[in-house]
């Protein structure tokens, strides 16, 4: 892939569409916990709420991620890294300790360690190529077309 202001675009282009996607799941489970909360048990209120939040927080660094600032940039790789070690966490919790498995938080906190190791490694990589951008002279491409 070449190195070019195009390559940023579309890693800022994917990683805002990842992080939005993760901000739509968090909402989508908060509002699933939130009616089960209702009508099961009061004490899903908590994980409810937590999703709404972290939902939310995902779709405010979208935003963030699409005007390239930096602190978005490193709010969000501090956010993704945090998650990640919290749901390897509780994974290892719910395996290691808990006498019943509850399967679907298992598959759940999975896919949401999954998809924030995809978000930490897409934004590493985006931070490599933002530097070697920086790196080399723009003026390189041109100095070569002459024959």
């Amino acid at each position: 892939m070449p190195l070019t202001p195009a390559t940023e675009k579309k890693f800022v282009e994917n990683i805002s569409k990842l992080t939005r996607f993760t901000g739509g799941y968090c909402l989508f489970f908060g509002a699933v916990l939130l009616l089960v909360s209702l009508v099961l048990n009061p004490v899903i209120l908590f994980g409810a709420v937590l999703h709404l939040i972290t939902g939310l927080l995902f779709l405010l660094f979208a935003n963030g991620i699409k005007q390239r600032s930096q602190r978005s940039i490193l709010g969000l790789t501090l956010f993704a890294a945090t998650l990640a070690a919290a749901s390897c966490i509780a994974i290892l919790y719910l395996v290691l300790i808990e006498v019943n498995w509850n399967i679907p938080a298992l598959i759940g906190l999975t896919i949401f360690l999954v998809i924030n190791l995809q978000l930490l490694v897409e934004l590493f990589l985006w931070k490599r190529l933002r530097k070697r951008l920086s790196a080399t002279p723009e003026s390189e491409p041109q100095a070569f077309t002459s024959n």
